[in-house]
């Protein structure tokens, strides 16, 4: 009896160690950039998110860097700073290192809506993502919704 129960202690311990020899590890590069991005007036702010690959002028920036900015996102988050703060704070080291933040480019019939409507429109989009839906479904949306106010989509 004593010899089965220390035999499934063994094989236990054997295919633990093989789980662990034989797990791929992730490459240090995904562990680096354990930051999501989130595109905002053309400045990205980081929220921690191993998940997410690095985007826009993270790329850009050297391990040294990344690492001083992703403390002093951290201090600020920690102090209570607003979303407007952190991004002028990411500016002023961004010039001070010579880098240039790409502007996002907005599709142009977002110019062309009030207040009011891309407040709606956006509830929508949100409504239909948590639906699973497509990048064509959410086109589609947009598509009607502006039919629905008259407006034309153009570039």
């Amino acid at each position: 009896m004593k010899s089965k129960s220390w035999r499934n202690v063994f094989t236990l311990v054997i295919a633990l160690s093989f789980l662990l020899l034989f797990t791929p590890k992730a490459p240090a590069e995904t562990m680096d950039a354990a930051f999501n991005t989130n595109v905002d007036d053309g400045i990205t702010l980081a929220k921690f998110s191993p998940a997410q690959h690095e985007q826009g002028f993270w790329k850009r920036l050297t391990k040294e860097q990344k690492k001083i900015l992703r403390e002093a996102i951290k201090e600020m988050k920690d102090q209570g700073a607003t979303r407007k703060e952190m991004r002028e704070m990411i500016k002023q080291y961004l010039e001070e290192w010579g880098i240039k933040p790409r502007k996002k480019k907005r599709k142009a019939f977002w110019e062309k809506l009030t207040k009011e409507q891309r407040q709606e429109l956006r509830q929508a989009i949100r409504e239909l993502k948590k639906q699973g839906a497509t990048k064509q479904e959410i086109r589609d949306l947009i598509k009607q919704y502006l039919e629905k106010w008259g407006i034309k989509p153009g570039k």
